[in-house]
Parts: C-alpha cells; sequence; structure tokens
C-alpha cells in the first residue's frame, strides 16, 4: 500500500502560511500608510474629559463658512512644538480649504514676528492673517492662570486657546467690526479689565459724553454702568430719539444711588421700572447670603445658551425689575434673570436681611430684554456687581459670558465669538444654600446611618449561625 506523501502537503500548507502572513503584513503597512496620510481630525480621538481638543459648533460655523484666504502661523521653535496645539489647528485646517496653517520657527526666520508685533513671542504663539488684518495669540493669552497657593507659583487653570483663535479668525475676515460707546458724566462706574474681554469679541470700545458730543452716528450701541447721578432732560430726549430711530441701550442700574427721575422717564417709555431695595432670595436659591442670588433663566437668545449649558451665575445686590401696565403695545419685555417666587425685596435702610411682614414677595426680575418689532433694542441688569472678576471666576465665568451675549445681542454681531474656557483640572464648585442642605443631609446623616444599619444586619446574621 502507497503511503500519503505527508511531507509534499506540509510544505504547501508552508507556502499558504508564508503568503497569508505576508499578505497581512502588506495589508497592515498599507492602511498604516493610509491613516498616517489623512488629516489628524479623523484619525484622533478626544477623549479629554473637558473636550480640549474638540471643536465647538461655533468655530465650525464660522471656519466652514470663510470666504477669504486665512493662514494661521505657529510661531515655535520645532524642538518646543506643542503637539496638543498642533492637533487642534489641524483640526481648523480640515474645516475649510480657505484656512491654511503654517510653523514658524523664530531661529529660522527671526524676523518674521516683527512684521506682526513688536513684542517678544513665546513658543506656541499664534499669528492669524487675512489680507491686510492679522491678530496675534500669545501663548500666555491661551491660558488661565492662577497661583498656587502651596508653591506660589503660576499655574495654568484653563484652555482658551480655541476661544481666541477662532476670535482672532473672525477678526481678520470681518469687513465692519461693530462699534459701543460706553457713556461718561454720570459718575458711572469702571468696567476695568472687562473692557479687554469685549475687545477680544471683535467689538470697538470708545467713550462718549452725551452732553458734550451727543450720541455719535456709528454707535451700534451705548451701555451706561451703573451711574450714580441722573441724566439730564436734554440727555434723556438724546437717548429717546436714538432709540426710535433703532438704536441699542444696555442700562446697568445701581441701588445706592441718587435719584433719577430722567432715566425712570426713559425706561418708562419702554414699559419698565426698577424698584428701590435689595431683592434676596429665599431658602435654597441662594449662595452664603440672601442677596447673592442664583437666578433661573428666561427664554431668549442672550441666556439660552447659558441654560443649555446648566451654567449658575452669581447675582448680588440686584433689583427688581417691574413691567408696567402702561407699556406700549409695540414693546415686549422678556425676562432674561429671575428669581424664585420666595423671593423678596429689602429696603436699602433694613436692620436685616431676612424676610419680614411687608416685604413684598414673588418672582423677581433682575435683567430683562426689551423688543420692539421683534428687535432687541435694550437690556437692563440691576447690579453692577456681576462685573467682579471674583465673582465671575466663582461661576466659571459665566457671569462675564452673559454681559458679553448681551453686548453681542445689542450690537448685532452674529459672528460674535464667545466660547467658554475648558478647565484643565475642574471647574469651581458653586453650591447653593439648597445643595448645601441636601449634601449636608446625604454625608451627615444618610451615610453613616446606612453603614450603622448595613454592620447591624451583619452583626446580626452572624449571631443567627
Amino acid at each position: 500500500m502507497k503511503r500519503p506523501n505527508t511531507s509534499s502537503k506540509q510544505l504547501k500548507s508552508g507556502y499558504y502560511s508564508v503568503v497569508i502572513t505576508v499578505f497581512v503584513i502588506a495589508l497592515i503597512v498599507v492602511v498604516n500608510l493610509i491613516v498616517n496620510a489623512l488629516p489628524s481630525s479623523y484619525t484622533k480621538f478626544d477623549f479629554s474629559e473637558q473636550g480640549l481638543y474638540t471643536l465647538s459648533e461655533q468655530t465650525k460655523k464660522l471656519v466652514k463658512g470663510l470666504k477669504e484666504e486665512v493662514t494661521v502661523y505657529l510661531v515655535a521653535q520645532k524642538e518646543n512644538e506643542s503637539k496638543g496645539l498642533i492637533e487642534i489647528l489641524d483640526k481648523y485646517k480640515a474645516l475649510s480649504d480657505k484656512l491654511n496653517v503654517q510653523k514658524k520657527d523664530p531661529a529660522v526666520s527671526p524676523g518674521f514676528v516683527a512684521e506682526y508685533t513688536q513684542d517678544t513671542l513665546a513658543d506656541n504663539s499664534v499669528i492669524v492673517v487675512s489680507g491686510a488684518r492679522s491678530r496675534v495669540v500669545s501663548f500666555e493669552d491661551m491660558y488661565e492662570v492662577t497661583i498656587n497657593p502651596e508653591t506660589g507659583k503660576q499655574q495654568a487653570q484653563a484652555f482658551r486657546g480655541e476661544d481666541r483663535i477662532t476670535s482672532a479668525i473672525d477678526y481678520v475676515t470681518t469687513e465692519k467690526l461693530p462699534k459701543m460707546y460706553l457713556t461718561t458724566g454720570h459718575e458711572e462706574q469702571a468696567v476695568g479689565g472687562f473692557i479687554s474681554e469685549i475687545q477680544r469679541e471683535n467689538i470697538q470700545v470708545e467713550y462718549v459724553s452725551l452732553a458734550k458730543e451727543g450720541v455719535p452716528k456709528d454707535a451700534d450701541c451705548l451701555m451706561m454702568v451703573a451711574p450714580s447721578r441722573d441724566i439730564t432732560e436734554a440727555e434723556k430726549q438724546l437717548l429717546s430719539d436714538y432709540l426710535e430711530q433703532g438704536g441699542n441701550f444696555f442700562y446697568i442700574s445701581m441701588a445706592l444711588k441718587n435719584a433719577t427721575p430722567n432715566l425712570d422717564v426713559l425706561l418708562a417709555e419702554y414699559g419698565i421700572a426698577v424698584d428701590e431695595g435689595y431683592v434676596c432670595e429665599g431658602e435654597g436659591h441662594y449662595f452664603t447670603y440672601p442677596m447673592c442670588v442664583a437666578p433661573s433663566y428666561g427664554s431668549h437668545a442672550i441666556v439660552n445658551p447659558l441654560e443649555q449649558s446648566q451654567a449658575m451665575l452669581f447675582v448680588s445686590s440686584a433689583q427688581n425689575i417691574t413691567t408696567l401696565d402702561a407699556k406700549p403695545s409695540n414693546v415686549k419685555v422678556i425676562p432674561l434673570l429671575r428669581t424664585s417666587s420666595g423671593a423678596y425685596i429689602k429696603k436699602l435702610d433694613a436692620d436685616t436681611n431676612q424676610k419680614e411682614e411687608g416685604d413684598k414677595t414673588g418672582v423677581m426680575n433682575l435683567a430683562a430684554a426689551v423688543e420692539r418689532g421683534g428687535k432687541t433694542q435694550m437690556v437692563v441688569l440691576t447690579t453692577y456687581e456681576m462685573f467682579d472678576s471674583s465673582a465671575n471666576a466663582f461661576v466659571s465665568g459665566a457671569n462675564y459670558d452673559f454681559l458679553l451675549n448681551a453686548i453681542g445681542s445689542l450690537c448685532e454681531h452674529d459672528s460674535m465669538v464667545s466660547i467658554r474656557a475648558k478647565q484643565l483640572y475642574s471647574d469651581s464648585l458653586a453650591v447653593t444654600s439648597g445643595h448645601s442642605i441636601i449634601w449636608m443631609f446625604v454625608l451627615m446623616i444618610a451615610v453613616p446611618l446606612a453603614c450603622l444599619v448595613t454592620g447591624l444586619v451583619w452583626w446580626v446574621r452572624r449571631r443567627k449561625r
């Protein structure tokens, strides 16, 4: 009987194995080459908790709609280039063929930076250019820096690079930048560093004395910040005429001020009045003190993004806005920030901030938008304290977001960029009195009680064995 040729079969099997192995290796190499050739936006995924490398919808809309060529230069020595920043810029580039990203090593091209700024730029700064316009985004400006209390050294707390880069792209591609004027002459409060926040949103800011100069013709919006003195009758007429012709006005009131009958008449023409006294919240809706309110939102384009992101505001020393019965029929008053029904008003000379008999109670409006003909023409905010940087930091920047959204709406700046900074660590935890009570109950009563019950059950079972 002839024995089967096993060695021949084994040889053929070996050939097959070799061919398949070579084919698989070649396939892997080809796939790797293809993947490496693709933009990083298609091959890298953002698993960071805060979405550091994920671009917002606002950025995507702006860049995809570019009609002009834009070049973004990454200025850094080759060995110091930030891989994270390169990854973000690659995502920008993938959105539009109108946007080009180039790297510039200052050691190789020492005169390049001097064409756009006289400042010395740190590595991983960015220069955005389109036509004759350019804007420098320094590396330091991409991060919010705080002092570490343990080491005493500076520490990056949040990344705001997307906000700054997208704002720069908007700046170099916007034909006409809106202009806002801050009024003077009535002992208005200074907004300090907040002006730079407005300017970063590509809104020009200047000052104007209504009594001396009137309302500038190029004013897209007027802003009056907590005046201590009233406007004159002539200034009131100027503002009335300006609004009647379609102008926009952002008025911030202040409780501790002189009587303002002319301003009161101007507001009454648009169906609103500001009550005297401070608004206090009922139990569970304030931070530490009843006057430090955690408001809820109305329904308006100014506050809708804040509500969607579940941002919490810190509003202190505010007043109530009342809608008058004699409101003009073509005017609509829309609440922006409201209290709970447990809120109440304390007189300025009250000895306590606790609720007493005779205090006006109910839902209070702390900010409102006034529309006429479907267009927002006036925003009234009843506290200057929202400009305070400490209060803003307490709620992770949400107070400034509200202010900037209001200004953008009034300036009709549709492409206004307001992308929140992305925390590198954890957001500040803002806790109202109501949340404090809940967590106190959970941690001090519920958890210990659960442990005690579990221990007793376990002990009883062991005894029965």
